[in-house]
């Protein structure tokens, strides 16, 4: 049996953890090393660090940018 660790109820408009590791597979993984270091900072600081009082705006400005 498969579980999904990061099952969780949430609110409509809030994505997955998944699809955030997914896109930062694709974005952040292979750069280079001293970029990749950067991008850990800004991580930490705005993911791990920040509150969340702009999700929605954050989401919704995510979706508009992947969507073009």
């Amino acid at each position: 049996m498969l579980v999904n660790y990061w099952w969780r109820q949430t609110p409509a408009w809030m994505d997955t953890p998944m699809n955030t590791l997914m896109l930062a597979l694709m974005t952040i993984r292979d750069l280079p090393p001293k970029q990749r270091e950067i991008w850990d900072d800004v991580c930490r600081h705005y993911v791990f660090a920040a509150n969340d009082e702009k999700a929605r705006a954050l989401r919704a400005r995510l979706l508009q940018r992947l969507n073009r």
